[in-house]
């Protein structure tokens, strides 16, 4: 089509049987490969593959019927590896010397058109660069391109001798091209500068005007596992505060796309009650670790409901993927205490997600592990959970009298969220650093605070924690009573194990708010990028950091707690009932 009497793209039918090249047009103007110490090889091209030359003696040609062209359009592509003079690219002759087209590359560094003993410097070229060559021919003038401008032309133009003898791909009279060449086109017309500047526009820059895909119509896009696989079981017999319920990775095939619903399903539903869970949010994971931190990035909100043992979790604002961003993703949420023996298992299946590009809906593939999450109120094997020995006396009833003095309260806070005293949690007693009165955040008092508004740090010490020689340290859980004087900054807690000479990568609280708000940090199973042993939290050793950043306002802290998870090594449930 478009008046093309032969088009080479080079890879086009190629064969290592009969070394053959076709012409895309059908015109029968296939070519044959001679080559005969075999050295000429596939390269990449322009477009697609192209044909290395080694000027050695190899080329391309093929004889065609015979005729005279006037309106003529000859280009290609050309990657020359070295200068040498009169090396020709392209020629057509009649085998006698007359009647003789021929592109060459010189050692001037330049384009020549030579038409019988006429020649036309028209462009300049490096070695190790590709250039798009054109010669346009009419009757009476004719001109050549390089990189789509014009750059030479000559009115002693004649007729351009398609013959019967030879058109030939570096093969002109010994001339041989040491170089690439590529996308090689015969055109019985004169094309227009706006014609080749578009050619040379659309063949330069490629990936503007077409993609490949394995995919035509629709596109994909691929969930598989997060990069830290998936999170822990998170019930126990706690609240929990920004905790994560489930991580996952999606991908686009290519490109960009929009996710317009995702929704998790909830399945073994057992004595659980959505109104206690809230905040469900769902996050672009920047730092890829299945945890909620302050640097990660909201996507959307969830809403959770029951029906019997089954359940959703379902987001339906939109929010952009692409394969040039963050893939992990994980969900956050709070909720209260689960009862004894709740349980439910939270999946995601390539049905539950709607995505959608320019071309239309993707097709989702791949698989994501499940996380059961479940608190278990069961004891070890093997025996009876009946009480040993008699009943206990009878008590002595409801007792009263007695004042807020005669104890330490349970919950020292009496407004905003409050920290209490939840066993295992433990109060540290000493402090050094830049924060102004540090001993507030821990001195039990409700509104007394630990201020800091320059981004200053304050280590927290002497938590007198006895852990059992040899247990194994499973995770180490800060919480944070905290609170701005205005609605910005956060605070950076670190760990240390050696006195405050190491310290654990940082944790990041939520942005604070001008009412206290409990927070929790790590966890059962979080272990803050480190192996710890028993002597690491003696109260020579274990000490927690705390970094304000305040964004201009007063960070506080009103209470802080550190609750270390341990377990003995060896043994096993045993024999022997709950205890």
């Amino acid at each position: 089509t478009n008046d093309y009497l032969a088009v080479w793209h080079i890879q086009d039918g190629y064969s290592t049987a009969v070394n053959f090249y076709s012409d895309s047009t059908g015109n029968d103007s296939d070519l044959t490969l001679t080559d005969a110490d075999g050295d000429t090889a596939f390269a990449n091209g322009q477009v697609g593959k192209a044909l290395d030359f080694n000027g050695d003696g190899d080329g391309l040609a093929r004889t065609v019927a015979s005729q005279t062209l006037i309106d003529t359009t000859i280009s290609a592509w050309v990657n020359p590896d070295s200068d040498a003079i009169f090396k020709s690219i392209f020629s057509g002759s009649d085998g006698g010397g007359t009647n003789t087209f021929q592109i060459d590359f010189d050692d001037f560094g330049s384009h020549q058109i030579r038409h019988d003993s006429y020649s036309t410097t028209f462009g300049s070229s490096t070695v190790g660069a590709w250039k798009h060559v054109v010669v346009t021919n009419t009757t009476n003038l004719q001109t050549g391109y390089l990189d789509s401008v014009a750059s030479g032309s000559s009115s002693n133009a004649t007729g351009f001798r398609y013959d019967k003898y030879k058109v030939a791909i570096n093969r002109g009279n010994n001339n041989w091209f040491d170089g690439v060449i590529d996308e090689v086109r015969i055109a019985s017309t004169s094309r227009t500068t706006a014609w080749i500047s578009a050619e040379y526009t659309n063949q330069s820059t490629t990936t503007d005007f077409y993609t490949v895909s394995s995919v035509v119509t629709t596109g994909s896009s691929t969930i598989t596992n997060h990069t830290a696989t998936q999170v822990d079981n998170a019930f126990n017999f706690m609240n929990k505060t920004n905790e994560p319920l489930f991580a996952f990775a999606l991908t686009p095939e290519s490109g960009n796309a929009t996710t317009t619903n995702l929704e998790l399903e909830l399945s073994g539903v057992s004595k659980l009650d959505a109104n206690d869970f809230s905040n469900i949010r769902l996050y672009r994971d920047e730092d890829n670790d299945a945890l909620y931190d302050a640097g990660d990035t909201e996507l959307a909100t969830g809403t959770l409901t029951f029906n019997g043992r089954w359940g959703s979790i379902t987001f339906s604002e939109d929010f952009a993927i692409s394969t040039t961003s963050v893939t992990d993703y994980v969900v956050i949420a709070d909720w209260n205490a689960p009862d004894r023996g709740s349980f439910m298992t939270v999946d995601l299946q390539p049905r539950d997600i709607t995505i959608t590009d320019e071309n239309g809906t993707h097709t989702i593939f791949g698989s994501v592990d499940a996380v059961q999450h479940a608190r278990n109120n069961q004891g070890g094997g093997g025996g009876s959970s009946s009480r040993v020995g008699t009943a206990a006396p009878e008590g002595g009833g409801v007792v009263t009298g007695g004042t807020e003095d005669g104890g330490d309260r349970l919950d020292t806070n009496t407004g905003g969220d409050t920290i209490g005293n939840a066993p295992d949690f433990l109060w540290p007693a000493a402090h050094s650093g830049a924060w102004t009165n540090g001993a507030n955040a821990y001195d039990q008092n409700d509104g007394t605070y630990a201020t800091d508004s320059t981004g200053t740090s304050s280590d927290f010490t002497t938590f007198n924690d006895s852990v059992p020689s040899a247990d194994t340290i499973e995770g180490v859980e800060v919480k944070l009573e905290i609170s701005g004087t205005t609605a910005a900054g956060s605070i950076d807690v670190q760990l240390s194990w050696d006195g405050g000479t190491s310290w654990t990568g940082s944790k990041s609280t939520p942005t604070l708010t001008t009412t206290d708000t409990v927070v929790t940090l790590g966890g059962a199973a979080d272990t803050w990028g480190r192996t710890w042993s028993d002597s690491d939290f003696s109260n020579a050793n274990f000490a927690v950091r705390l970094t304000g950043v305040p964004s201009g306002n007063t960070v506080q802290v009103d209470a802080i707690q550190v609750r270390v998870y341990h377990q003995a090594s060896g043994g096993s449930s045993g024999g022997g009932g709950r205890i």
